[in-house]
């Protein structure tokens, strides 16, 4: 009888090499796998967090909040479940993270006070402030370390 193929090999996802970048670009994907389950389960909050940055016209916010909800979420599970899609999930990660920080940026300087959509929105939402673009580019660089 032939020895079965397990399902997710632990063996090959875990570079002994580089266990360093494994661990950073598993730490990022836990986190992301978290804020954007959030974001999945209440996707109006992250839609009207989308319409108050005032980045996209109307028509095009819902589209928009569902394909970076969706972006995010596939990216986070192809860099904890899928050692093959690793990288590509961290390319998703690192595109997805600018273009927040892009959006971000972009209020501060309009001096718009909006909210951050990252945790939901409502009494635990956090405005917007250069402390985040601090954080998504921490991330950057973080996910950066672990493409390496």
């Amino acid at each position: 009888m032939r020895k079965k193929k397990p399902v997710i090999d632990f063996k090959k996802a875990i570079n002994i090499e580089y266990p360093t970048e494994y661990y950073v670009a598993l730490l990022l994907g836990l986190f992301f796998l978290c804020v954007s389950g959030q974001k999945l389960i209440h996707p109006h909050a992250f839609a009207t967090a989308v319409f108050k940055g005032h980045i996209m016209p109307y028509p095009l916010v819902n589209i928009a909040a569902l394909l970076f909800m969706s972006l995010e979420f596939v990216a986070a599970v192809a860099v904890v479940f899928m050692a093959t899609w690793r990288r590509a999930g961290l390319c998703l990660l690192i595109g997805v993270l600018l273009i927040y920080t892009g959006c971000i940026t972009a209020n501060l300087l309009r001096d718009l006070n909006t909210v951050c959509g990252c945790f939901g929105s409502g009494a635990r939402a956090a405005a917007i402030s250069w402390t985040l673009v601090a954080r998504n580019l921490g991330f950057v660089v973080a996910a950066l370390f672990a493409l390496r």
